[in-house]
């Protein structure tokens, strides 16, 4: 599905409510588009959010995938980011949470395995694996979004598939 989000816009659109197990281990694809590169320096180094599953139904608990621009125009890195009742909690180093950097324009493929106490998050092979403490079950869909505090300083793009729930 092609997200956009506009400017001045944290959500992309469109913006929809699907339900799905996030027990079960879920795969996709994904392209960042390269008119989401921005300067850190001038726009900031938050984590912008891909995909993901949420758990719960205040989006307590969720794992999903972020990217912010790499140093090399065009250059994406990809982290695995998890939120632990309510909080972002990231490795101690947020080095150890990256899942790689990807070319924009270009298709990737990730997968998340969320067996167990664990999740591992997967991004053209390379595996990430985390603690994540919380019951999976009902859960849904997480879409684009951008940002912590900032918006979007001009309209994205990312295009992204999750098996058994996109087409």
């Amino acid at each position: 599905m092609l997200y956009t989000i506009k400017q001045g816009a944290h959500y992309a659109s469109p913006r929809t409510i699907k339900l799905l197990d996030s027990s079960k281990p879920r795969s996709g694809t994904f392209v960042i588009k390269n008119e989401c590169w921005y300067d850190t320096g001038t726009y900031g180094t938050h984590l912008n959010k891909l995909i993901g599953v949420g758990c719960d139904l205040f989006n307590s608990y969720s794992y999903r995938l972020a990217w912010r621009p790499a140093p090399e125009p065009f250059d994406f890195e990809v982290y695995i980011y998890l939120h632990i009742d309510g909080k972002w909690v990231r490795s101690s180093k947020l080095k150890y949470d990256l899942c790689g950097v990807v070319k924009g324009e270009a298709t990737h493929t990730y997968a998340f395995d969320p067996s167990g106490e664990n999740i591992r998050a997967l991004v053209n092979g390379e595996m990430v694996e985390r603690h994540f403490p919380f019951k999976k079950g009902s859960g849904w869909l997480m879409e684009s979004y951008f940002g912590g505090v900032p918006t979007a300083p001009w309209a994205m793009q990312t295009n992204v598939t999750m098996e058994g729930v996109l087409k």
